[in-house]
C-alpha cells in the first residue's frame, strides 16, 4: 500500500513538472524584441493673406531727391486721408494724392485691385462733380518722367500750366502680383477736371442760385486682394484659379 501511494506521487510530481516545464517554455516561444523611431516633429501652418496700404510720410518736394524707398518714410494709411481736403475744384483743376504704396505683409503671393472710392454731393436736378471729374491711379515714377510733375506741386494754381497735357502723358498703372513680405511701386492717384465749353462747366457753379452746398466730392484709396494664381498646392497651380476680389 505503501509503495502504490509513493508509484502515484511520484508519477502526479513527475506530470506536474513536465506541466510547468511546458508552460515556460511555450512562455519562452511568444517573447519577442521591440523597438520604435520617430521623425522630428513638423508644425504644419496655415497660409496668411494680408495685405496693408502705406503712405508716404516725408512728401518734402523741397528736396533735390526723396528716398521713397526708404521704409522708415512709410506708414499704415487706415487712418490717413491722402487727398488735400481743402482742394477746391474748378474746370481744370487737378489733385494729386499722397504717394502711397501696397505691401504684402502675409507670406502668400497676392494679386491686387487699387480703387478710387469717391461719393458726390448734387443738386436738385441731379448735376454732379461725378460727371466730370476724371481719375486714374498712376506710378509716381510716371508722373515725375512723364508728366512733369510731382504730388507737392500746386495743381491748383494758375501757375500749374499744362495738365491736360501732364493728364493726357501719364499711363494708367498696372498692378504685379506681389509675392509674400513685398512692397509695390509708389503710387499716386490723380482727379482732374478736364474742361469742357463754358456753358457747359458754369452749371456745376451752382453757389450762385442759392442752391445751398458747394458741389464737392470725398475719395479714399481701397485695396483688393487675393490669393494670386502663381501659389501652387502639392498637386498643381490651378486650385486658386477662381479666386475672386472681396466686395469693397
Amino acid at each position: 500500500m505503501t509503495k502504490k501511494k509513493s508509484l502515484k506521487t511520484a508519477l502526479l510530481m513527475s506530470g506536474l513538472s513536465m506541466l510547468l516545464c511546458s508552460a515556460m517554455l511555450a512562455g519562452t516561444t511568444f517573447a519577442w524584441f521591440s523597438d520604435t523611431a520617430k521623425s522630428g516633429e513638423n508644425t504644419i501652418v496655415a497660409g496668411n493673406l494680408h495685405v496693408a496700404l502705406e503712405y508716404n510720410t516725408q512728401l518734402d518736394m523741397s528736396q533735390e531727391e526723396t528716398d521713397w524707398a526708404d521704409d522708415g518714410n512709410w506708414a499704415g494709411a487706415s487712418e490717413q486721408k491722402l487727398f488735400d481736403d481743402s482742394f477746391t475744384w474748378e474746370p481744370g483743376a487737378m489733385l494729386i494724392s499722397t504717394p502711397f504704396r501696397i505691401k504684402n505683409t502675409g507670406d502668400l503671393a497676392l494679386d491686387y485691385e487699387i480703387n478710387i472710392e469717391c461719393t458726390y454731393n448734387s443738386t436738385t436736378d441731379g448735376k454732379s462733380l461725378k460727371d466730370v471729374i476724371q481719375m486714374k491711379v498712376v506710378t509716381l515714377d510716371g508722373l515725375i518722367n512723364d508728366g512733369g510733375t510731382t504730388p507737392g506741386q500746386d495743381n491748383e494754381s494758375e501757375e500749374a500750366l499744362g495738365r491736360m497735357d501732364i493728364w493726357e502723358a501719364v499711363e494708367e498703372a498696372t498692378p504685379e502680383t506681389l509675392e509674400g513680405n513685398k512692397s509695390s511701386n509708389v503710387f499716386v492717384a490723380m482727379l482732374y477736371w478736364m474742361p469742357q465749353a463754358e456753358q457747359y462747366d458754369n452749371v456745376y457753379n451752382n453757389a450762385k442760385d442759392g442752391e445751398g452746398q458747394l458741389l464737392n466730392v470725398k475719395c479714399k484709396i481701397s485695396i483688393l486682394a487675393k490669393q494670386a494664381a502663381s501659389e501652387k498646392d502639392s498637386v498643381s497651380s490651378d486650385y486658386d484659379k477662381d479666386a475672386t476680389y472681396p466686395e469693397a
